[in-house]
């Protein structure tokens, strides 16, 4: 839940989804190569961590965990990949602020997904 951010961070676009099997094959074992397919897309910023979270995070084993801020939007979940610029992330959690006001963020932390093959 974050109250006071500013509407000009708001400068990267997220997409919100999930990995199906696409067209292409992968030519060494004949697979689908899974692709990223989005379902939403949203304007976010990058937010800071604080000490204490990340301290949280470190507690919990997330040592490269990244924050992104997004108006309030029910349709995200924690089953969801987050895709910002060319890099897909897990939701590790999401900080709803579902209170009503105009106002309302929610803070994601994510983690990069690594992807092998």
């Amino acid at each position: 839940m974050a109250r006071n951010v500013n509407p000009s961070r708001m400068r990267l676009r997220l997409q919100f989804g999930k990995y199906t099997s696409g067209t292409k094959r992968n030519p060494n074992t004949g697979k689908y190569i899974e692709e990223f397919k989005p379902d939403l897309t949203v304007w976010g910023a990058e937010w800071t961590i604080s000490q204490s979270r990340q301290l949280s995070l470190a507690g919990n084993g997330i040592t490269d965990a990244v924050e992104f801020a997004i108006r309030h939007n029910p349709k995200v979940t924690t089953d969801q990949k987050l895709k910002c610029k060319d890099t897909v992330y897990d939701i590790y959690s999401i900080a709803y602020d579902d209170t009503g006001s105009p106002k309302d963020f929610d803070i994601l932390t994510c983690r990069k997904v690594n992807k092998h093959g």
